[in-house]
């Protein structure tokens, strides 16, 4: 029965990969001429990277059900991803890398484990040295998580641009009048104090804390401008960027939505992240408009965004990310941050700290211990955050999505140990 359950989750994971990998994603097609080295590969490399490994995990599972001994399991993950890499240099848009190759195979590798290291608590009742492991990466993902989302302004110049056409964004069709930053009239091109301008943007005094933790009250950026056509994706009012590109402060428009991004450590690490945003604030606009924008960061309780003319106001503050955006960083496309009834977003905050919670869970050995494990993990996601100055935060119900999986992982493998002694076998795949 395992072997059976095995091979239907090996085939629907095989399916989905191929549907995810083989997929043309742009009418160019490049021939490759050289083999690409790169380990971490381009802006978000490591998401990339992780991302990869991530896919190949469920097929490891399903093959490590199906397949009793480790190189047997593991051989039809590896001619997978070989077949995928040599396929993609005939496939527009895609760049097969050695790397992609690596990280799809370690992830079949971490399932096929996953699936030993569980049978191995069902034959001893608890966790083991590897047991151990998996708990703590759910730990780690947590504590991470957190770190991502600490505020690390890049190292300067800082150039202001006021609806600038950048071509990796869409550029804003309205126009902008005036933008001030607290008393500072911001004027296009490079800025003469970049310490001064960080300070201001990120909610600091000069020579005050660290932009990491600043303090509760920030200073206003308020714009004037005439609304112009809803743009198809995100267009800067306001953006500032470093003479490296790197992207210090945006401040937009994606469709009918006002979108805020800050200079979050997941930049640094190559990871993606998510913006915040006031869902539809310009819906019904018309071009030519007259509206007052107005952006404060206020510390660890988030930013404040406004919106006044003459089609009414809308506010929102305590905008800021939640541990349970972990996902986000490796995963962001524009479909889920425009999604128009604004719960995309948290369903899959719920189901990543459930799937962490039932990562830890799965290996504890009693009720007692599945709710020490469940403080622990709510005790990271709330603690953590303040004490490594990050913007994160853990929502109550958030905290309830991560025990609720300790405690689904804790029952689920002990029904599956009593079917096991029922059935009078090890529950060995």
């Amino acid at each position: 029965m395992l072997r059976a359950l095995g091979w239907a989750i090996a085939g629907a994971s095989t399916l989905l990969i191929l549907v995810l990998t083989l997929t043309a994603v742009g009418d160019e097609h490049q021939i490759v001429t050289r083999l690409n080295l790169c380990v971490i590969c381009g802006h978000y490399g490591t998401a990339n990277l992780l991302r990869n490994v991530l896919l190949f995990v469920p097929l490891g599972v399903g093959l490590g059900l199906a397949r009793p001994a480790f190189l047997r399991a593991w051989l039809p993950a590896v001619i997978l991803t070989t077949f995928i890499e040599l396929a993609q240099i005939f496939i527009p848009g895609r760049n097969p890398l050695p790397i992609d190759w690596a990280a799809n195979s370690a992830g079949g590798a971490l399932g096929i484990l996953l699936v030993r290291t569980l049978s191995v608590r069902l034959r001893r009742g608890g966790p083991g040295g590897a047991g151990w492991g998996w708990i703590a990466l759910s730990f780690a993902t947590l504590a991470a998580t957190a770190t991502a989302f600490q505020l690390v302004p890049p190292a300067p110049p800082h150039h202001i641009q006021i609806t600038p056409n950048l071509g990796h964004l869409e550029s804003y069709g309205g126009q902008v009048d005036s933008a001030t930053l607290g008393d500072e009239v911001l004027q296009v091109g490079r800025h003469g104090n970049p310490a001064h301008l960080e300070a201001l943007l990120l909610g600091t005094a000069p020579g005050g804390p660290s932009a990491a933790d600043p303090p509760a009250q920030g200073v206003p950026l308020r714009i004037a401008a005439r609304a112009g056509p809803p743009p198809p994706g995100v267009a800067p009012l306001v953006s500032i960027y470093t003479g490296a590109q790197e992207e210090l402060f945006l401040f937009g428009v994606d469709g009918a939505d006002l979108v805020l991004r800050l200079p979050y450590r997941a930049h640094r690490l190559a990871l993606m992240s998510p913006d915040l945003r006031i869902r539809g604030a310009l819906a019904g606009w018309d071009e030519g408009t007259p509206m007052n924008l107005t952006s404060r960061l206020a510390g660890r309780d988030g930013a404040c965004l406004t919106l006044e003319g003459p089609l009414g106001s809308r506010e929102a503050c305590g905008l800021r990310p939640t541990v349970g955006e972990g996902w986000a960083l490796l995963l962001f496309p524009g479909r889920v941050a425009r999604d128009p009834t604004g719960r995309l977003r948290p369903l899959l905050d719920g189901v990543w700290l459930l799937g962490l919670g039932v990562l830890a869970g799965a290996f504890v050995s009693s009720i007692g211990a599945a709710v020490a494990m469940g403080a622990g993990l709510v005790a990271v996601g709330w603690l953590g955050p303040s004490m490594v100055g990050s913007l994160a935060y853990l929502p109550i119900w958030q905290a309830a999505f991560l025990a609720g999986g300790v405690g689904l992982g804790w029952s689920g493998i002990t029904v599956a140990e009593r079917w096991a002694q029922r059935l009078g076998r090890s529950p060995d795949p």
